[in-house]
């Protein structure tokens, strides 16, 4: 869901389409679930390691900023 959900948000950002903004934050929050099921309802940390863990963190800032940005993009009126 947060792969797709990415990639359709993407399409709709070059689309200059305002749906790219809280399809971003729908992206965010299915990774979310993910890491967390992974980090907390798993032995995911042990079993993954900490360069995962690492990874994770930078595809979270990553969705975060491109979320930011679509959404301000957004309210100045450049995505319609």
């Amino acid at each position: 869901m947060g792969v797709f959900s990415a990639f359709a948000a993407s399409i709709a950002l070059l689309l200059r389409r305002a749906l790219a903004a809280p399809v971003f934050w729908l992206s965010l929050a299915a990774f979310g679930i993910n890491v967390a099921y992974n980090h907390l309802l798993t032995n995911g940390a042990a079993i993954l390691g900490r360069q995962m863990s690492i990874t994770s963190a930078v595809i979270a800032a990553l969705l975060l900023l491109f979320a930011l940005y679509a959404q301000a993009q957004a309210r100045r009126g450049v995505l319609r």
